[in-house]
């Protein structure tokens, strides 16, 4: 049995081997971890879109969702953008934004752990992971979990999910047009106060689908079923 991550990586597989055995299994979120403080962050009028995540332009989709965003904010788009994270593309995506005159809107946070890092993404308003490659991304479910609205790529392999419990809005194709697009429809809900029970809807994907309970009782059911066959 060979157990994956996502979707992505199953029919990645499938173009290179054949196999019959084989499984998507996601990883899980523990809730216990998930404690955050709101009181010593600042409170905005105006919606925060967030990531978390590696410095990746390519990967990660950074570049498309800093220029969705700049057309997002040209076309009259309130809010700001916070990226949370490092690595070697970040001063790429910082010249990015100040040649498209927007650094005033976007808050570059730097590489945040622990406690730090959550009471971040629990005061964004909505998780945005626009990934053009993915396995299973803890950031999301993390997002999720804290109760936060979804914007998240085909990629992320939770599109899918986030349709089905209304948890936020899944691009299927990742270009800055699907990322602006998705940015106003948020900002709809936002100014409509619904966006809280798409966090709620996000919160309950989480619990129903990947936390660790749920995903070990896939595990055990599906390696109860191959064990049975072999002894057969």
């Amino acid at each position: 049995m060979v157990q994956l991550l996502g979707q992505s990586e199953f029919d990645h597989l499938g173009t290179i081997i054949r196999l019959s055995n084989k499984i998507v299994i996601s990883n899980g979120q523990d809730f216990s971890e998930l404690t955050f403080d709101f009181s010593n962050m600042k409170k905005h009028s105006t919606p925060v879109f967030g990531f978390c995540g590696r410095m990746d332009v390519y990967y990660k989709g950074l570049d498309l969702l800093i220029e969705g965003f700049v057309s997002y904010c040209k076309k009259g788009g309130e809010g700001e953008l916070w990226l949370i994270g490092d690595g070697p593309d970040r001063p790429q995506l910082e010249a990015l934004c100040k040649h498209f005159e927007i650094m005033n809107r976007v808050v570059f946070m730097g590489a945040r752990y622990g406690q730090d890092k959550i009471n971040r993404i629990a005061n964004m308003d909505v998780f945005c992971h626009p990934s053009r490659s993915e396995g299973s991304p803890t950031a999301v479910l993390e997002a999720g979990a804290l109760g936060k609205a979804l914007i998240v790529s085909t990629a992320t392999n939770v599109g899918a999910d986030v349709e089905m419990y209304n948890a936020g809005f899944h691009i299927r194709q990742s270009t800055s047009k699907s990322i602006e697009k998705a940015l106003f429809d948020f900002l709809r809900v936002y100014r409509e106060g619904k966006f809280v029970e798409l966090g709620k809807n996000a919160q309950e994907m989480v619990k129903t689908q990947y936390s660790w309970c749920a995903v070990t009782k896939k595990l055990l059911e599906i390696y109860e079923i191959e064990t049975s066959v072999v002894q057969e």
